[in-house]
């Protein structure tokens, strides 16, 4: 049986309350425990591939999850992995961009699917990115493969897993340093 440990990077250094993306954040100090802490909660998995998106957060979560005894350079950098642009929106709140752009942000809060932030992705864009490869890499030989990415990323690898619409899986919470098992026969 292949396990894929689908992880979200831990916490970020990222200014709290505003939309972070594809901006790229190192973690946090809160960010580096609980990803030590996945680290010992996973310490017995011999994982034969280790895949990452480029973005910091994600690679300090994947090297410390690993321990030093796995090669830094045998972390797999996967483009297709970077969060969702949110383009013009990245650094913003929530409250400004409702200021800023009120018939947009109603819009994609409707329609998250198909409405983008000028310049960023929507969700069908992001999938197109991302399950292609997704498909590729859990065909890798091994039985223990980890994956360390984002939230959205997360969310729309798990919507093509389960075959049903990216409507449905956006509510499901994904904390910071919390993963998931998907398992092939």
């Amino acid at each position: 049986m292949k396990r894929i440990y689908l992880v979200r990077h831990a916490c970020s250094s990222a200014p709290p309350g505003v939309m972070v993306g594809s901006t790229d954040y190192p973690l946090s100090g809160e960010g580096i425990k609980q990803a030590m802490e996945l680290g010992r909660e996973l310490a017995s998995v011999r994982f034969a591939r280790a895949f990452v998106s480029p973005l910091s957060r994600a690679r300090q979560t994947a090297e410390l999850i690993l321990g030093p005894q796995y090669e830094p350079a045998g972390l797999e950098e996967v483009e297709a992995f970077r969060e969702i642009s949110l383009g013009q929106w990245e650094g913003l709140s929530k409250k400004v961009i409702g200021q800023k752009y009120p018939r947009l942000w109603a819009e994609r809060g409707a329609k998250p699917e198909s409405v983008a932030p000028p310049d960023g992705e929507n969700f069908l864009q992001l999938a197109a990115r991302v399950n292609p490869v997704f498909t590729i890499v859990s065909q890798s030989p091994g039985d223990n493969l980890l994956v360390v990415a984002h939230r959205a990323v997360n969310l729309v690898i798990l919507a093509g897993e389960r075959q049903v619409p990216l409507s449905e899986v956006w509510s499901e919470q994904w904390p910071y340093g919390a993963f998931r098992v998907l398992e092939r026969a």
